[in-house]
């Protein structure tokens, strides 16, 4: 059996049944197609859902502030000749997006470390639904020129 994945399926994970019928039986047989349409660049890391651009950074205390590392992958026939750049982050006080220099561990990858960072001292905020800090990424990838990315996070005395 030959499965044709037409282009401008969203990317993530699809999960679809077929019912193919043949001369061995009157009852079609249910045939379970699972995959993953992947794009060339993708956002992975500690507490990252790819297929929403999210990161969940969790209670940070007031007192300590929380900076993690997380990664923007680009991979595909234009890796090496796409530039990416970090276009602005919000809010900028109390918030900070920073986009380090690319990383070639791979022959077919290159890593851009974005560091996000709550510094000690932010006041009590709560950055969840309708109200994320956001990171904006643009690209010269021909297919893909933007990246955003939610983060959320709760800041507590």
């Amino acid at each position: 059996m030959n499965v044709e994945v037409k282009p401008g399926l969203p990317y993530g994970d699809f999960n679809e049944a077929v019912n193919v019928s043949t001369n061995q039986s009157s009852d079609p047989v249910k045939v379970q197609i699972i995959g993953n349409v992947a794009s060339d660049i993708m956002l992975v890391g500690q507490n990252v859902s790819r297929e929403k651009s999210i990161v969940s950074l969790g209670a940070i205390s007031q007192k300590d502030g929380k900076k993690q590392t997380i990664f923007l992958i680009v991979k595909g026939p234009h890796r090496d000749e796409t530039k990416v750049e970090l276009a602005s982050y919000e809010p900028t006080s109390e918030f900070k997006a920073r986009l380090g220099e690319p990383i070639r561990d791979s022959a077919k990858t290159v890593r851009y470390p974005i560091v996000i960072e709550v510094p000690p001292g932010a006041r009590p905020v709560t950055r969840l639904e309708g109200s994320y800090a956001k990171i904006n990424i643009t690209t010269t990838h021909p297919e893909i020129k933007e990246v955003n990315i939610k983060v959320r996070y709760v800041v507590k005395e």
